[in-house]
């Protein structure tokens, strides 16, 4: 049986211990880690790389979202977000976000149940589909692509499209100054 590793990260101990209670009924996931902080949770959420994130957003310094957004470049592995919040309000704006899912607390057994079944049934079609990954050759048969993946599922990039921009100052002082070079790579 294929297991997947879930972080949780809510300033609420009750609501994670519900959450927890919740996800024991199903075998297949494992929590691998708890925060109460967005610094504490953005640890975890790097070192032990969850394929579902159950993320509140209401933290005491900066919202989930906000959080999600300063770790968006250093989430490299498929990684599936379900926001959680005592308020609707926040429902658009978090599956603007790239939310898989929402959850309303307090929630249901049958609510987490239904998002976990959601859930299964993605990674199934998605991220098991063999077709879906040998498809690059068909995309890019001369090699010069690569798939990357993003907290919303995978991108192609072609090597065309990949470049960086490099700044330089340029001071014979030594000293800052305010004549800027670029050069694109």
């Amino acid at each position: 049986m294929k297991c997947f590793d879930i972080v949780i990260i809510d300033d609420d101990e009750f609501c994670i211990q519900a959450l927890k209670k919740g996800l024991s009924a199903h075998a297949c996931f494992r929590v691998k880690g708890e925060a109460q902080t967005a610094s504490a949770g953005q640890k975890l959420i790097l070192e032990h790389r969850p394929q579902l994130l159950f993320l509140d957003i209401e933290l005491p310094t900066i919202t989930g979202m906000e959080l999600l957004q300063e770790l968006r470049d250093q989430i490299i592995w498929p990684m599936q977000v379900v926001f959680y919040s005592a308020y609707d309000k926040y429902m658009l704006d978090a599956l603007r976000s790239a939310a898989f899912d929402y959850l309303l607390k307090p929630f249901t057994q049958e609510e987490l149940d239904r998002v976990i079944n959601r859930f299964l049934e993605y990674d199934k079609k998605e991220l098991s589909n063999p077709v879906r990954l040998s498809s690059l050759s068909s995309v890019s048969p001369k090699g010069n692509a690569f798939m990357a993946s993003t907290v919303t599922g995978y991108k192609v990039l072609h090597l065309e499209q990949i470049g960086y921009v490099t700044y330089q100052r340029i001071a014979s002082s030594g000293w800052p100054s305010s004549t800027t070079r670029a050069s694109y790579c």
